[in-house]
């Protein structure tokens, strides 16, 4: 449950990290780097990175059970 909205992309921002550092390590460290640096342009750039990984690997995930 959330707060608010602020609230809410907090958590959905933890869970796609969560998610990525098991199923996409790369982008998720690439996108912690991004954050750490705070370059706006970056940050986003490997957000989607890191979250287009992860829905590349459910995406081959549920393949399997088709």
């Amino acid at each position: 449950t959330c707060s608010d909205e602020q609230d809410c992309s907090k958590k959905l921002l933890a869970k796609d990290v969560c998610v990525a550092e098991i199923t996409c390590a790369k982008q998720a460290k690439n996108f912690l780097k991004a954050l750490e640096k705070g370059d706006e342009n970056d940050i986003g750039k490997k957000y989607e990175e890191m979250v287009k990984c992860t829905m590349e690997f459910k995406e081959k995930g549920e393949k399997l059970f088709v």
